[in-house]
């Protein structure tokens, strides 16, 4: 292999594992192998090789993000090398293996260093600057991945074998560790980022109540848990409805909604659709996953709708809190967002609160929604249907899976997003005539922190390690944590970076620094 061969292989790897658009097969094994094999001069091989990994791969599956394997640098390494060293499918498979596992690292490392992106998007939005927050999101993190994903592939694949063995000998077990450690904690930052923007105290035990029913009931699927959620909020407002606004001060709203003109073109939203469809996992951080991806997506309708600084540094700092969600069916998300903006920037009574709570209200199910039906059904029923031609060594069973998964996935996105726009401006305008405004927040930041308390239980992870003999019986201090309250030390870390936030008002960066260094030095004490 030459060394542009292998440059060019890194390259391809970095889009494939990125997507230029989102609906790339990111998790096709099938498409990676025959860029492969056309860089290198064989496709009928690369996609035996390709169908035998895919096989292994077909029913993996990503849900909140969170990869258990990287089936796409399994390929770019895996099947280049068998094709060089003239080795079998199966051994190739067994190479892919360990190298799959070894993406989860180049992952949980693109993943911390994006969180610096997010906080320097947060200076930006201080400021009101949208072209600054586009950047932070459009333009580092991609030259970032030319040394987290470009480099080291093309190394490795140049190197060979022997070089991918070298590499994952030499990372101390405890940085691999600490960095898991650090990834399993730093979403408590985004969530307690959450709950301070929803601001509402009185709200926080539907947080706590989210959290520990989760960690009772974690079999519930997230669509359930979120219908559980507005039982919950229907419940808050059925007993508090002497807190709700007057009627005639919504209707009052309502007129002045119905006298809103449209400032959005039908190409404001179709250029922010692109941005969110291309590029909604590019700066995925472990603090807080899409928030950067969602707020540059909004930043030029925001920066039309506000023309006053000081309201457009509010409308960007609201949006990168902390959100995450599957990016296709959960278009629909930013379509209904942007309408609450339209009208929020005419005057509406719509805040941040109500923003936020449906934001997190909505990110849940939709993601449970995405990973079942887009990730976890159309796309393997897709692939296994190419597969027998993918061991013929055929080229079609490639593109073939690419084409209709890439279409399928933009056509539900666009539309997704145009519904939500058109239902948002809708269901709001209702809501304002029927003087349930105030009754809308409140049920939103009740839902809000329901499923924030889900989601924490789900992505904040700590445990400890050392063991404690009592009686003849030698356990894990863990495990007697967990008979005493299931998920203890997760909560106790959100509230505790709530408190640092709320009360301290310490930087951002300064908790991200010190969750690094506490999780790298508990890791290599074996507490954690």
């Amino acid at each position: 292999m030459t060394i542009f061969q292998a440059i060019i292989l890194g390259i391809l790897f970095c889009f494939c594992r990125m997507g230029i658009l989102y609906t790339w097969p990111k998790n096709i094994v099938l498409f990676g192998a025959l860029l492969i094999g056309i860089v290198l001069g064989d496709v009928p091989r690369a996609m035996i090789i390709g169908a035998a990994i895919q096989a292994l791969y077909i029913a993996v599956i990503q849900p909140g993000g969170n990869i258990p394997t990287d089936e796409v640098l399994a390929t770019f390494v895996a099947v280049p090398l068998a094709l060089l060293s003239k080795m079998s499918p199966a051994v190739a498979v067994s190479l892919a293996v360990p190298v799959g596992l070894l993406g989860v690292l180049l992952d949980y490392i693109r993943r911390t260093i994006n969180a610096v992106w997010v906080h320097m998007a947060d200076s930006y939005a201080e400021k009101g600057n949208a072209n600054g927050v586009m950047r932070a999101h459009l333009l580092y993190p991609p030259l970032s991945l030319i040394f987290i994903y470009i480099i080291p592939v093309s190394l490795a694949v140049y190197l060979g074998p022997h070089a991918v063995n070298t590499f994952m000998k030499a990372v101390p077990a405890w940085i691999m560790e600490g960095l898991k450690v650090t990834g399993s904690v730093l979403p408590a930052l985004g969530f307690a980022i959450t709950i301070s923007v929803i601001g509402r105290k009185d709200l926080i035990p539907y947080f706590i109540f989210g959290f520990f029913f989760f960690q009772y009931a974690s079999k519930i699927n997230m669509i359930a848990l979120a219908l559980f959620g507005a039982f919950l909020a229907f419940l808050h407002i059925t007993f508090t409805k002497n807190k709700t606004e007057s009627a005639a001060n919504a209707a009052q709203d309502a007129q002045m909604v119905a006298n809103n003109k449209k400032l959005l073109s039908k190409k404001d939203l179709v250029k922010s659709w692109m941005l969110w469809l291309g590029t909604c996992e590019l700066s995925n951080s472990y603090e807080r996953l899409q928030s950067l991806s969602f707020a540059a997506c909004l930043s030029p309708i925001l920066k039309k709708l506000y023309k006053d600084s000081e309201q457009l540094s509010a409308a960007l700092k609201r949006h990168l809190t902390f959100f995450n969600t599957e990016g296709i069916w959960g278009s629909i998300i930013p379509g209904v967002v942007i309408s609450m903006e339209e009208e929020k920037a005419q005057g509406a009574e719509i805040t941040d609160e109500m923003i936020t709570g449906l934001k997190t209200g909505m990110m849940g199910p939709l993601a449970g929604i995405g990973d079942t039906v887009d990730w976890g059904t159309i796309r393997p029923i897709v692939v296994g249907l190419f597969l027998p031609l993918a061991s013929a060594g055929s080229w079609l069973a490639g593109i073939g899976p690419f084409i209709i998964c890439s279409t399928i996935s933009t056509v539900i996105s666009y539309y997704l997003w145009n519904f939500g726009y058109s239902f948002g401006k809708r269901s709001i305008l209702q809501v304002l005539k029927n003087g349930k405004i105030n009754q809308f927040i409140t049920a939103a930041g009740v839902l809000g922190m329901f499923m924030m308390g889900v989601l924490s239980a789900q992505y904040v992870k700590l445990s400890l390690k050392p063991k404690i003999q009592v009686g003849k019986a030698v356990k894990p201090i863990q495990s007697y944590f967990d008979q005493l309250i299931p998920g203890l030390l997760p909560i106790a870390i959100v509230f505790l970076i709530y408190y640092l936030i709320t009360k301290k008002k310490v930087k951002y960066t300064t908790i991200l620094i010190g969750v690094l260094v506490c999780s790298l030095l508990g890791a290599a004490v074996k507490l954690f």
